[in-house]
């Protein structure tokens, strides 16, 4: 695991609450890790209308986006967040490419946001499952 990733998620686990399940909870937090996923198929990405229901950007275009609240592999997180978000299978992923995570302050939320960027290449289409 990359050593900025592991260092991020040390830091927040020794920092911030728990869930049961031992998964950090960021609910209240400053600072949270996330990953925002683009989701790549012959020259197109897959952007998501957030819910009106979220805590926050409500209603705004977005990738797959998600907490990096455990500590597993990069590449075991973006199966997970794909199949809870769209029911994609890593049977149909081609590749995946990780950026460098950076820093994103939200002066108006009040939080630094730490995303880990990555790019998910599709097989083929399969059913989305929103």
């Amino acid at each position: 695991m990359e050593q900025r990733i592991r260092k991020l998620l040390s830091k927040f686990s020794a920092e911030l609450p728990k869930f049961e399940d031992g998964r950090i909870n960021y609910s209240n937090a400053k600072e949270a890790f996330v990953l925002s996923i683009f989701v790549y198929f012959r020259g197109k990405i897959l952007l998501l209308k957030r819910s009106n229901e979220v805590a926050s950007y409500k209603e705004l275009w977005d990738s797959v986006a998600g907490y990096y609240d455990s500590f597993v592999e990069p590449e075991q997180k973006v199966f997970e967040e794909l199949e809870e978000e769209l029911g994609i299978t890593k049977e149909s992923i081609a590749s995946i490419g990780f950026a460098s995570v950076y820093t994103f302050c939200d002066k108006e939320l009040r939080i630094r946001w730490h995303i880990l960027p990555v790019l998910v290449e599709l097989k083929y289409i399969p059913e989305i499952r929103l």
